[in-house]
């Protein structure tokens, strides 16, 4: 609505307004949902790769109340660079960068030219993080000047009610003990870096802020340290609770089939893989979606996720769902894992907990590592990670609690609870 508002401000001013996006999915949305009132004003066109399904003309120059798109990725097409040539001094010219936190990428902010008078950044992931990038804060002159969260959303009724469960899985003994040396040398990597850095940076944060010193020669080293035992934790939890995983997805696999199309996020193929093969043994529909997958099969997953009659049931994908993707009718998100970066668990809820008519409410399960940072029961100050920051947002909107079981332990108690649902 922000956008659209704006756009429509600057369209009625005679301004040139150019939108670009990070993403053809993105590209694909914008021009059928928030544009298409422009393309019937017949005062849209489009720059590259940018497709849709609307005959849409293809823009060679900046035009006065005309509005221009463009998909900037993988390279910057000469056509973007010469359609911002193209608008002379006198031109008014508003340019909307959807996904904004990316413009510290060196693509990305190639876009950024004076030569705009009016601009307008977007993100439904802004960080603490993107307010260091003097860019970003230079550029668009200044700190974000509206927020919407998800108490707003869900306040509003702009998002469904929805649901936390916590699925908790144990590491064997040996490979628990693995674990907690593991885990000491990643904490004692990030408090380095951040008495170094001589900053404050949340858990559920920190990933993303070590990313951008790691061209810095000053904490490389340290930076790099941080990193290997980010992955050596994350081998020992991969491998060391597999057979809990699948229990615990075979423990919901009836749930998924009576409630409804489900999304599982995970950040490793391997994981996305022992899910499919999990949930196809007791007999649910699913697909994996990866990068390698082709565009025109991804697009035939997600259309049949949608219909009511298909028989799918579940898409599992590493990371292609984190952006751009509307299906409505998701009831259930399976994080398999807690997410390490915030920015990736905003984007994946968001995929969940669109209205549908059909949706009374949706359903948030995480499975989670017992007796790790992410252990929602752990009362000695350790889940800063989980219930004091990254599901800060979720506990509040179910009422303040977190179930939580553990599987194998509680396997009876929550077959209960969810023949309740």
């Amino acid at each position: 609505m922000v956008a659209l508002l704006a756009i429509a401000v600057a369209i009625d001013s005679n301004y040139a307004v150019f939108v670009v996006v990070p993403t053809r999915i993105l590209g694909d949305q914008w021009m059928e949902k928030t544009l298409d009132i422009f393309y019937r004003m017949g005062k849209l066109e489009r720059i590259g790769n940018v497709t849709t399904n609307f005959d849409v003309p293809v823009s060679h120059k900046a035009k006065p109340g005309v509005v221009t798109i463009a998909v900037l990725s993988g390279k910057l097409p000469p056509k973007i660079a010469d359609w911002i040539e193209s608008a002379s001094d006198q031109t008014k010219t508003m340019l909307l960068v959807d996904e904004v936190h990316r413009i510290s990428g060196k693509l990305y902010g190639t876009i950024l030219h004076e030569r705009f008078s009016r601009r307008l950044g977007l993100t439904a992931t802004l960080m603490p993080a993107d307010y260091d990038n003097s860019k970003l804060k230079n550029y668009f002159s200044g700190d974000a000047i509206y927020r919407y969260t998800f108490r707003d959303a869900r306040r509003d009724n702009v998002i469904s009610p929805y649901q936390l469960i916590m699925l908790g899985v144990e590491l064997p003994i040996g490979q628990a003990q693995d674990y907690r040396e593991a885990e000491f040398q990643l904490r004692s990597s990030r408090e380095s870096i951040l008495k170094m850095a001589g900053r404050e940076v949340s858990v559920s944060e920190f990933p993303e802020f070590a990313e951008k010193l790691r061209q810095n020669a000053k904490y490389a080293s340290l930076v790099e340290a941080y990193f290997r035992a980010q992955e050596q934790v994350d081998e020992i939890v991969s491998s060391g609770t597999k057979s809990s995983a699948v229990r615990a997805l075979h423990l919901i696999g009836n749930f998924i089939n009576r409630i409804g199309r489900t999304a599982i996020f995970s950040d490793f193929k391997i994981n996305a893989t022992n899910c499919d093969t999990a949930l196809k043994a007791i007999g649910v529909d699913c697909r994996v979606i990866t990068g390698e997958t082709r565009p025109e099969d991804r697009e035939n997953i997600l259309q049949d996720l949608q219909f009511d009659e298909s028989p799918l049931k579940v898409v599992i994908a590493p990371k292609v769902l984190d952006e751009g993707v509307d299906i409505e009718n998701l009831t259930i998100g399976l994080f398999a894992g807690v997410q390490r970066h915030r920015r990736s668990l905003i984007q994946r809820l968001g995929r969940v907990l669109r209205r549908h008519p059909s949706k009374e409410s949706a359903f948030v399960f995480v499975i989670y590592t017992v007796g790790s940072a992410d252990d929602p029961n752990i009362e000695n100050g350790k889940n800063r990670r989980l219930a004091l920051s990254q599901f800060d947002f979720v506990g509040e909107n179910a009422n303040g609690e977190i179930e939580s079981y553990v599987i194998g332990r509680d396997d009876l108690r929550l077959q209960e609870r969810l023949q309740l649902i």
